[in-house]
């Protein structure tokens, strides 16, 4: 898949197990169906000791890369999620930008400006660990995932200094994608998988754990703001940001996985417990109705980020 790139430079993370991917053409035993307008899919989940260990997945329609890039987000990377706690990682939805010797963890659903945020970080020169996905240790010790960022059509409006400094194809790739969703009347609305390196650096690999933020979109604000947060809200926000990912694998597979999903859950609340602990926590309320580009800039203002 596009977006998995610059593997090469991963620091030494947990590793509770791998997971076996396989696509087929047709999969008669399939446990479930999903789809997502003009592309469809069949799955199969094999669990090994309560663990995902091989996921199989058939998938029909077209574009094909952009269901690729669907079967991604809603059952790869929620079976490699179950995978970590195990041997005491979780892999958070988050984007995590690293500043003064220690990691902002921004926590958030799609869509709430982790991924701009992350690009312009790294259009002036601050280290990322991802913009959608960290892994984050029990000693609060957090480590890339190593997936390329994701950005949008948008990316000239929420990341101007960015978008200015991506070199001609990946500029080209917005455009490409902004024709896509416009041509379709936003049917089909892909991201572009950006490495770092397109903006001039490398995705930095570990730092400890300095701030969580919380980020919420749609909260009835009249503008941006920041307020303190505690320990349960943030454990909260994570169980709801993971269960939603989860949703669809859940959805497809079916009852089979329900214990291993109540087993992850109970892990994934001892280790960010712990992780967090020492960690400063805050709550960001943007409104719904504010434009994207001045969401993220309202953001960025309220965080001191670039």
């Amino acid at each position: 898949m596009a977006e998995y790139g610059e593997p090469d430079d991963a620091a030494e993370a947990p590793d509770p197990g791998s997971l076996t991917l396989s696509f087929v053409p047709r999969l008669e035993d399939a446990q479930g169906r999903d789809r997502h307008k003009s592309l469809w899919w069949d799955a199969r989940l094999d669990l090994a000791d309560g663990h995902p260990s091989r996921l199989v997945i058939a998938l029909h329609g077209r574009p094909r890369w952009f269901g690729l890039s669907l079967v991604q987000g809603y059952l790869v990377e929620p079976c490699l999620s179950l995978l970590a706690p195990a041997d005491g990682a979780v892999l958070v939805p988050a984007a995590g930008i690293v500043r003064d010797g220690g990691v902002d963890l921004l926590i958030g659903r799609s869509r709430t400006g982790k991924s701009s945020l992350s690009v312009r970080a790294l259009a002036a020169g601050l280290p990322v660990l991802g913009d959608d996905q960290v892994v984050v240790l029990a000693n609060g010790t957090c480590l890339r995932f190593p997936r390329r960022l994701r950005v949008y059509d948008d990316l000239r409006r929420t990341a101007p200094r960015a978008a200015a400094q991506l070199p001609l194809r990946y500029r080209a790739g917005l455009v490409a994608r902004r024709v896509a969703r416009l041509a379709t009347g936003g049917r089909v609305a892909p991201s572009l998988a950006l490495p770092a390196s397109a903006l001039g650096t490398r995705a930095t690999v570990a730092a400890p754990l300095r701030r969580v933020i919380l980020l919420t979109r749609g909260a009835e604000v009249d503008r941006p703001t920041l307020v303190e947060a505690t320990l349960d809200e943030a454990l909260a926000r994570v169980a709801e940001v993971l269960g939603e990912q989860r949703s669809r694998l859940s959805a497809t597979i079916g009852p089979s996985l329900a214990p291993a999903l109540t087993t992850c859950d109970q892990l994934e609340a001892t280790v960010l417990r712990s992780a967090f602990g020492s960690a400063s926590i805050m709550a960001v309320n943007v409104p719904a109705s504010m434009e994207a580009g001045s969401a993220v800039t309202g953001l960025a203002q309220l965080l001191r980020l670039p």
